[in-house]
C-alpha cells in the first residue's frame, strides 16, 4: 500500500513539477512583453504604437502576480533579483496610472533615472531567463488544452477505490519497478534539463564572420551566442526578412539558418541544427573574438 501510495505521489509531483515550469515560461514571455514596451516608451512615446502599447500594458500586467513573477524568476522579494522584478511591476502599475491615451507625453515623468536603471537590470536578467520559442510555444499548447482537474475528495476516493482494486502481488512488484523508473527518469531529466540551460545561455562576443544571402555573400558579426542561434551585426546592408534561410560562418564551416527577427543594424538568427558547445566555446575564445556588454538591441535569436 505504501509503494502504491509513493508511485502516486512521485507521478503528481512530476506533473506539478512540468506545469510549474510551463507556467513559468509563460510568466516570463509577459515579463518580456512588458519590458520592450516599457523600452520602446523610454525612448519616444509619442508614436503611432501608443495607444496600443499602454492597453497591452493593461491586459499583460493585469495577469502577473508578484508571486508568480519571484517563482518563475526562481527568486524571492529580498533578494535583488526578486526585488528588480517586483519593482518592475510596481514601476509598470505606476505607468498605467499616469497614462492618458489622449497625450502620449504623459508618460515622460515616469521614466525617471531609477525607473531606466531598473529597466537595464532587468534586461540583463532576462538574458539568461528567456525560454526558447520552442518552449514558449509548448506552454501555450499545454495552457489551451488544461483541463479542470476534480475536486481533492474525488481524487482521494479515485485513489483509494483504484488501490484497492489494484492491490496484489504482481502489482506492488508493478508499481515498485514504475517507481523506481521514476526516480531515474527524473534524475536523467535533471542532468538533461541542466545541460539545456548551459546549451542555452548566451554568450556576448564580438566575432567577425560573414553570411549568405542566396547567392550573395557579405560581411558581419556575430554579437552573441549560443547552441541553437546567434545575433548578427549586418551593418549597412539592407536587413533581411523574418523568415529569410541564410548561411553564417562560423569557423570553417557554414552553418544554416533562419531569420527570427530583424531591425536596422541587428538580425535575430535561429540555427537549423544546434551547433555544439565546442563551437560556442571556440568562437568565444578564438583570437579577434572579444567579450563586450550587451546592447539595449533585441537579444531573442533563438
Amino acid at each position: 500500500m505504501r509503494l502504491l501510495a509513493c508511485a502516486f505521489a512521485i507521478c503528481l509531483a512530476t506533473g506539478a513539477q512540468a506545469q510549474s515550469a510551463s507556467q513559468g515560461c509563460l510568466v516570463i514571455a509577459d515579463i518580456d512583453r512588458l519590458h520592450g514596451i516599457q523600452t520602446r516608451l523610454a525612448r519616444n512615446p509619442d508614436s503611432v504604437m501608443f495607444v496600443d502599447d499602454i492597453r497591452m500594458l493593461r491586459n499583460t500586467v493585469s495577469d502577473i502576480s508578484d508571486r508568480a513573477a519571484l517563482e518563475a524568476v526562481e527568486s524571492n522579494a529580498l533578494a535583488i533579483k526578486g526585488n528588480t522584478f517586483t519593482r518592475f511591476l510596481q514601476n509598470t502599475r505606476a505607468l498605467l496610472e499616469l497614462a492618458s491615451l489622449d497625450d502620449p507625453n504623459s508618460v515622460a515623468p515616469h521614466f525617471t533615472s531609477r525607473v531606466r536603471t531598473n529597466l537595464a537590470n532587468v534586461r540583463s536578467y532576462l538574458v539568461d531567463l528567456r525560454c526558447t520559442a520552442e518552449e514558449i510555444a509548448a506552454a501555450e499548447d499545454a495552457a489551451a488544452i488544461a483541463i479542470t482537474d476534480t475536486s481533492d475528495d474525488d481524487a482521494v476516493e479515485i485513489i483509494r477505490e483504484a488501490a484497492e482494486q489494484l492491490i496484489s502481488w504482481t502489482n506492488l512488484f508493478l508499481f515498485t519497478s514504475i517507481g523506481l523508473s521514476t526516480l531515474v527518469i527524473i534524475r536523467l531529466w535533471h542532468r538533461f534539463s541542466v545541460r539545456r540551460k548551459r546549451r542555452a545561455k548566451r554568450h556576448a562576443v564580438t566575432y567577425k564572420t560573414a553570411y549568405r544571402l542566396g547567392n550573395a555573400t557579405r560581411s558581419g558579426r556575430l554579437i552573441d551566442i549560443n547552441c541553437y542561434g546567434t545575433k548578427l551585426r549586418h551593418g549597412q546592408d539592407v536587413p533581411p526578412s523574418k523568415g529569410t534561410a541564410l548561411d553564417v560562418l562560423i569557423g570553417d564551416d557554414w552553418v544554416s539558418a533562419s531569420v527570427m527577427w530583424t531591425n536596422a543594424h541587428y538580425t535575430g538568427v535561429q540555427f537549423k541544427r544546434s551547433v555544439s558547445l565546442d563551437v560556442v566555446q571556440e568562437v568565444r575564445t578564438k583570437k579577434g573574438a572579444t567579450r563586450q556588454k550587451q546592447s539595449g538591441a533585441q537579444l531573442d535569436a533563438a
